[in-house]
């Protein structure tokens, strides 16, 4: 379930889920592949072609984290820039970032009405 109630958004939430999920796959199948191979060239490309898999799902579940952070804010994708742009962004009490980033956004739009 992807808890997302906009339309528009839930699209796109669930084609990147498709893509993430395929992802997975081609990372799986590359894993067996990379088994099966003595060390080597092939074994090396292997590894950098699942790293690479496994970097992009990664990015993939983090947009898929703010498609969820604009659908739950009124203030939609404003919250997710001042989310993404916040100094705090690496520190792992998230709840707290969100609503810092909530109230900036709000802030900034209450500055430009006037």
């Amino acid at each position: 379930s992807s808890d997302v109630c906009s339309s528009d958004l839930e699209e796109q939430f669930a084609f990147n889920d498709g893509v993430a999920d395929k992802l997975e796959e081609v990372e799986g199948h590359l894993a067996r592949a990379a088994r099966n191979l003595a060390e080597g060239p092939a074994k090396d490309a292997l590894e950098k072609a699942r790293e690479a898999i496994k970097k992009g799902n990664e990015q993939l579940t983090h947009r898929q984290k703010l498609i969820k952070v604009a659908d739950r804010s009124e203030l939609g994708w404003a919250v997710v820039a001042e989310y993404e742009t916040d100094a705090l962004a690496d520190n792992p009490d998230d709840e707290r970032r969100l609503e810092n980033a909530e109230k900036a956004a709000e802030r900034k739009m209450l500055a430009k009405k006037r």
